[in-house]
This record gives C-alpha cells, sequence and structure tokens, in this order.
C-alpha cells in the first residue's frame, strides 16, 4: 500500500493473509470442481464402454440369480500345429499338448472323407474339431466358451461369409446335416430351460434348414479328478444332461450319437492321459474323433484319396 503522508510503499500483513487465505479457498473450490467434473466424465465414459461388453455370469446373474454357476471353458486353445490339410495356420506352443503326436497321425491319414454341406457348431470341443479333426469341406459356427444361451448373440468367422451371426448363416446357407455339441458351459443353469432351448434351436433349426439331418453330440466327460472336486461341473451332472438331449431325437431328422467312449478311462471318465487339462482331448485326438463322425453319420459317403 502507499502512505501519502511518509511518501512510501508498506505492506499491510492482515490483507496479505486475507488474500492468502481467498486465494486457498478460490483454488481448492476450483479443484474440487474440477475432479468432480473428471470423475462424472470418466464415469459415463466407463458406461458407455461396458454397456456391450458384459460377460456370460452377468448376464447368468442377470437371468436366474448369483447362485447359478457353469463352467468357464479357458480363453484359449493349446496353439499346437493343426491337422494336414487345415487351412488356419496355427503357431506352435510353449508347452507340448500332443503336437507331435498330432502331426504322427495326420501324416499316417492316407484317405479323407468329404464333409461338403456340413455345418458343426458348438464351443472349444467342437473349435478343437476344427483345428485338430479332418472334416474337409465342413463348416463351423464355434467359440471357446459359447452356449445355447449366447448363442444368437455371438458373430463368428464362416468362409467367404465373414463374421456372422447364427440367424444370418441359416439364412445364407442349406446344409445337408448340422452337428451340434454344447451344453458343458450350460451345466449350471436351471436344468429344465436349458433343455427346453436345445430342443427350440433343434425346432428352429429343421424349419430353417428343411433338408438336412440334425446330429446332437453328447458331452464329453470330464476327468475323474475334475469330477470328484467340482459340484457342479462333473460326470453325472454331464451324463443327466446328455441324457436329456437323447431324447430330443426322433430317430427320422434328429439322431443322437455319443462319442465318449473314445475317450474314457475304466471309471467312466475323460481320460488323464488323454487330456491336457482335465476337460479337454489333447490335439492327437480329434483325428480319430472326426472319422467316428464320419463313419457314423456318413458311412455311404465315399471316401476320396488326398491330393
Amino acid at each position: 500500500m502507499y502512505c501519502k503522508r511518509k511518501r512510501r510503499f508498506y505492506i499491510d500483513p492482515l490483507k496479505v493473509l486475507a488474500a492468502v487465505a481467498a486465494f486457498s479457498v478460490a483454488a481448492a473450490l476450483g479443484v474440487t470442481s474440477y475432479s468432480r467434473i473428471k470423475a462424472e466424465y470418466m464415469a459415463k465414459r466407463m458406461a458407455a464402454v461396458t454397456a456391450d461388453e458384459k460377460s456370460a455370469d452377468e448376464i447368468r446373474t442377470e437371468e436366474w440369480g448369483a447362485e447359478v454357476r457353469a463352467v468357464i471353458e479357458p480363453e484359449y486353445l493349446p496353439k499346437v500345429p493343426a491337422a494336414a490339410g487345415s487351412k488356419e495356420p496355427v503357431e506352435p506352443a510353449a508347452e507340448d499338448h500332443g503336437a507331435e503326436e498330432a502331426e504322427a497321425a495326420a501324416a499316417e491319414a492316407p484317405v479323407r472323407v468329404s464333409m461338403e454341406n456340413c455345418l458343426f457348431v458348438g464351443d472349444s470341443r467342437t473349435v478343437g474339431l476344427k483345428s485338430y479333426g479332418q472334416l474337409d469341406g465342413a463348416e463351423f459356427f464355434a467359440g471357446v466358451g459359447l452356449s445355447i444361451y449366447q448363442l444368437d448373440k455371438a458373430k463368428v468367422p464362416v468362409g467367404e461369409l465373414g463374421q456372422v451371426s447364427f440367424e444370418e448363416l441359416l439364412k445364407a446357407r442349406q446344409y445337408d446335416k448340422v452337428y451340434i455339441m454344447m451344453g458343458i458351459n450350460e451345466v449350471g443353469y436351471p436344468f429344465e430351460k436349458t433343455v427346453e432351448r436345445y430342443r427350440s434351436l433343434v425346432e428352429r433349426l429343421l424349419a430353417a434348414q428343411p433338408g438336412a439331418q440334425i446330429v446332437l453330440q453328447g458331452n464329453l466327460h470330464v476327468t475323474k479328478e475334475r469330477s470328484d472336486k467340482d459340484k457342479v461341473v462333473n460326470n453325472p451332472n454331464i451324463d443327466r444332461f446328455n441324457s436329456a438331449l437323447s431324447g430330443i431325437a426322433d430317430g427320422e431328422r434328429v439322431f443322437y450319437i455319443d462319442p465318449n467312449h473314445l475317450f474314457d478311462d475304466e471309471n467312466g471318465a475323460l481320460d488323464a492321459n488323454k487330456s491336457y487339462d482335465n476337460a479337454h482331448p489333447k490335439a492327437q485326438y480329434y483325428i480319430g474323433w472326426s472319422e467316428w463322425i464320419m463313419s457314423r453319420t456318413f458311412p455311404e459317403r465315399e471316401q476320396v484319396n488326398e491330393v
């Protein structure tokens, strides 16, 4: 401040303190307001990003309640070399889950069976058939973790059609046979509701694919170790569900086949020596599985030598 009498400037301590206090309050209010605005903005961004990305567990909770639980499949399949003739390259894995055996088995298979106009629908085990089996000409609508409750929400790459929904695929293609293998991810759902969903799917396919036969495959068992420890995903529950699936078959256009004898041990469980994770077969066993499918469902289809 300026003093006229002494013609000099001097500092009023009280006014300085008042100014500092006022500045501090203003700054605090500004920071608080900025933080609040930023927090609201981030919350809106997170809500927008996650709105369409609910997990399967969240969807299950919405439909059935928090107590419902189903098996969660691994987020990957072992990256072992694909069987001979596979159209999709697969990188080798750091760990050996049967890659060498798969290559040897593929090299020894001298013939193929054409599976043109056949569709396979399923979860990670069907993805394994696509990657390591020998189902030449077949198309696949399959994904890791795919369940009958998520079937119409998924988009999957199918040949030259690219990414398509299940409904889009049924409108674009007419098949001779449609193979379905889902259920391991649905074991924790209400039993009757899941069976009814399966029955509705079969009826839908019969209408949308009037020239096709529908082949329901029984779900593979888990190992005895897994079955004994898991209160939900265990072999008694899997057998109960498979039994219900077999009841949907009519022997005319809808058929049921059970591949478990290809993989089971003396206990009626998935042989631990044939599995890398107590739930999925090792790569080399998919070739035998695919050959068995062809022999059971296309015994009359001519085998053609590999070119």
